[in-house]
């Protein structure tokens, strides 16, 4: 996992919304030291919007950890 994300943060896909948002964030992780709380929607990764499923992929592809 990733140190951002912690065990158990995970990036869901919802598709009421069609939306990626966060589920799990836990108090103390670093995630929830920089503001992120669970349900907060994700809107892009490193400046690629994520419009949908695929998009989002693309843009986890290409993050250097």
């Amino acid at each position: 996992p990733s140190p951002l994300l912690a065990q158990r943060t995970r990036v869901v896909y919802q598709t009421k919304s069609q939306r990626h948002v966060l589920s799990g964030v836990d108090p103390g992780s670093l995630a929830h030291a920089l503001g992120l709380r669970t349900g907060d929607q994700l809107e892009s990764i490193n400046g690629i919007t994520l419009h949908d499923l695929d998009s989002a992929l693309r843009a986890l592809s290409l993050i250097h950890i």
